[in-house]
């Protein structure tokens, strides 16, 4: 298990939420991830780290999550942060320590300081 997933589970139940356990080994394409889950692509959350640069010297990591049957807007994520002049993915070793989890097992939960976490606003929750 994940670090992250692990201080998922404690903090709902802490907060006595209601959720359901899928376990499924690490996958990475959201259509397979949903097939074992029994729901649409739709209903998914695909959640990846990126690099955003800022100049010449200063770089900010996102944790974009948009619905599972869309593709990421790097360009959109982009225009989010002034002074902008690439956003991309990161790099997997970068992208697994800020996630706390493997590559594809990304959580939409960013425990880590660094990543700021941004929502594609029609994800239905």
């Amino acid at each position: 298990m994940s670090d992250t997933y692990e201080r998922l589970i404690v903090l709902l139940d802490a907060h006595k939420a209601s959720y359901r356990l899928v376990d499924h080994a690490p996958e990475g394409q959201t259509d397979k991830v949903s097939a074992l889950r029994g729901h649409p692509v739709a209903a998914a959350a695909k959640c990846m780290v990126l690099i955003i640069k800022i100049g010449k010297k200063t770089s900010r990591f996102v944790l974009a999550v948009v619905p599972g049957d869309a593709r990421v807007n790097t360009a959109k994520v982009k225009s989010l942060f002034n002074g902008a002049t690439y956003a991309g993915f990161a790099a997997a070793d970068v992208a697994e320590r800020l996630a706390g989890s493997v590559a594809g097992t990304v959580l939409p939960f960013a425990f880590h300081f660094d990543p700021i976490l941004i929502a594609d606003p029609s994800i239905k929750g």
